[in-house]
């Protein structure tokens, strides 16, 4: 019941997979798009080969067709694979030369596998015709078969298991790094699988069986080779696929975080900029589409605009005002970031004032806010503190009445 269920599901989950990866194809800042999809697609193919239902449906064209078709789309898995990897590796374009020869491999092993089937008649094709413990008779061409098989799969792992290993020692991104090591992790249960093939193959051919190939599978342990046939394979499917997609979608939700960041951030500093650049409407950027622009542009924009306008009232910066604001922050036990934020706030509120009501400057300016300078060209962390600043500024900003432009130098 259990295997029933896990094989229905595999194949559907493949599909589904490969149909969301073959969208972003030819998209922007999608790597591997479509090895990613040939692989998924094939995984799926290949899986569906354990499910009754499809099986059955496979069979009905021609006896044992599903097991043509399961074998060849795991050959393709295993090369969509290596070709993702060797782009992953690839430092030029004369190292991605490499899958011209590999596509054509593949080609040709599964031309043979194909030509090795449809030579062996219906009647002979993975028949099991001797007592139990004798390897049954194999025509020649199913022995090719085998052969081609297992020498393409073998070839492919290693060189997938190879291309993991050189990659994920020198990757210094975790996520992708825990992503090749759990692509490793599926080669190795892939190589488990090849020596069980190769077993079975040399048993047969020594004209004896070990392990008893006339018993369906139970469950996804028993009989004893369906671990290594069924099960295996499956677990390898399973970890190349998360290991492969981990990386991206990793990098798809910090993606999806640093948007959700850029918009609330420029949605919190919206009143702070509104009342600098209705004070000082020359600190605007040229202009361009903001509602359509990119959410990075506009904070950035946004951000820059509100220096500007704090640069504006550097003059007319209180001391006085700002010692006051931090002795009483300081004796109501305020965090040091609190006190620093709402001081500047109140600083900020304070110039604005003596600039509308047309005070002189301040002949001893008070002094930039503590971390000014090391947060310069820092777009998160000038962001954050404005945002910390916008809290307590907004809140205790009048409106202003009248538009006033830059004080001269």
């Amino acid at each position: 019941m259990i295997s029933t269920i896990v094989f229905t599901a595999f194949p559907l989950a493949f599909f589904i997979g490969a149909l969301y990866w073959a969208r972003g194809w030819r998209a922007a800042g999608t790597p591997g798009a479509w090895p990613v999809t040939a692989m998924l697609t094939a995984f799926g193919i290949s899986f569906s080969a354990y499910n009754n239902g499809l099986r059955h449906v496979e069979d009905s064209i021609r006896p044992l067709l599903s097991h043509l078709l399961s074998n060849s789309a795991t050959l393709a898995a295993a090369a969509s694979v290596s070709v993702f990897l060797l782009d992953l590796n690839a430092k030029s374009n004369k190292d991605r030369q490499g899958v011209r020869p590999r596509v054509i491999l593949l080609a040709a092993a599964v031309a043979v596998m194909f030509a090795m089937y449809a030579l062996t008649p219906s009647s002979k094709l993975w028949v099991e015709d001797a007592p139990h413990g004798v390897a049954p008779s194999q025509p020649l061409t199913l022995t090719v078969y085998a052969l081609v098989y297992i020498v393409y799969l073998g070839f492919a792992v290693l060189d997938c298991l190879r291309q993991t290993w050189r990659k994920a020692r020198g990757e210094e991104r975790q996520s992708l790094r825990i992503g090749l090591r759990t692509v490793a992790a599926g080669c190795f249960l892939a190589l488990v699988y090849v020596a069980f093939k190769v077993f079975t193959i040399t048993t047969v051919l020594a004209g004896t069986v070990v392990v008893a190939r006339d018993q369906k599978c139970t469950s996804l342990l028993t009989p004893a080779d369906c671990a290594f046939t069924v099960t295996t394979p499956a677990l390898s499917a399973l970890l190349v696929t998360i290991g492969l997609t981990m990386p991206v979608v990793t990098w798809k939700v910090r993606q999806m975080q640093r948007l959700r960041w850029e918009r609330k951030a420029t949605e919190d500093i919206l009143p702070l900029w509104t009342v600098f650049t209705e004070a000082f409407p020359e600190i605007v950027l040229r202009h361009v589409d903001v509602e359509n622009a990119v959410s990075d542009l506009t904070l950035h924009r946004r951000v820059i605009e509100v220096l500007d306008g704090i640069l504006c009232v550097r003059a007319y910066r209180s001391r006085l005002v700002q010692d006051r604001a931090t002795q009483i922050l300081t004796a109501q036990g305020h965090s040091p970031e609190a006190i620093e934020a709402r001081v500047e706030a109140a600083v900020l509120v304070d110039a604005l004032r003596a600039i509308r009501e047309g005070q002189d400057r301040e002949e001893d300016p008070a002094p930039a806010a503590p971390g000014t300078h090391a947060r310069d060209g820092d777009l998160r962390a000038e962001a954050e503190w404005l945002r910390s600043v916008a809290k307590t500024f907004v809140a205790n900003t009048p409106k202003p009445t009248v538009t006033v432009g830059a004080p001269e130098a």
